[in-house]
């Protein structure tokens, strides 16, 4: 999604793509129950990847840390997210409060004052009202926040704990990458899903 303008919306009229992303679907779901079909709900799931684990940013425990939360794969082998808050919203507003709560790990760096060290996914779930008599098919939306690699000769200059994150990030763009490549390859080829908790959580859009 590139930088925080694009994603959340700059301080003039321009709408940031999490903005956009809400106000059409809820334009959807509109005219979908205006039509006299059933009657569909959103929920959001948002969480981090930070060094190799899942954190729920809009779910922290007692001390104020964000929970931590499982990669397990089902019986199709897509990836379950075991513990993620989904919390149900019914509009752009309550979508946007949500965001705006969460709390991505970020860090200053040489390059950076205020760099995000993880990459961020934001998940829209749509789906039948638990109320509905007939259901209906249900989908999901992705919006990946991916934080940016980093030179290796420039991250020289920051800490022992800024290089690990660039070095994790750097390793999950680069597991990213070869899964993209193996896909635009010949049919059938081995597609390393399991390179980083990045691509498999992410493997369900690709396939």
């Amino acid at each position: 999604l590139g930088r925080p303008a694009a994603r959340e919306g700059s301080t003039g009229n321009e709408l940031g793509l999490y903005q956009l992303a809400g106000e059409h679907i809820f334009q959807q779901l509109s005219r979908h129950a205006a039509a006299g079909r059933p009657n569909l709900t959103v929920t959001v799931g948002f969480f981090e990847l930070y060094r190799g684990r899942v954190l729920d940013l809009l779910n922290e425990d007692a001390a104020g840390h964000k929970r931590r939360v499982e990669v397990m794969a089902d019986e199709n082998d897509q990836a379950c997210l075991v513990g993620l808050e989904l919390r149900v919203i019914r509009s752009v507003e309550e979508l946007m409060l949500l965001i705006a709560s969460a709390k991505r790990t970020t860090r200053a760096t040489a390059q950076n004052e205020t760099s995000s060290r993880s990459h961020a996914v934001l998940q829209l779930h749509i789906g039948t009202d638990p109320g509905a008599d007939r259901p209906a098919p249900g989908a999901k939306l992705s919006l990946v926040d991916l934080a940016g690699s980093e030179w290796a000769a420039k991250a020289q200059s920051d800490d022992r704990s800024n290089r690990l994150d660039g070095a994790e990030v750097n390793k999950s763009l680069l597991s990213l990458k070869e899964c993209i490549r193996a896909l635009s390859g010949q049919p059938g080829r081995h597609i390393p899903f399991r390179g980083s908790k990045l691509t498999q959580v992410l493997k369900d859009g690709f396939v």
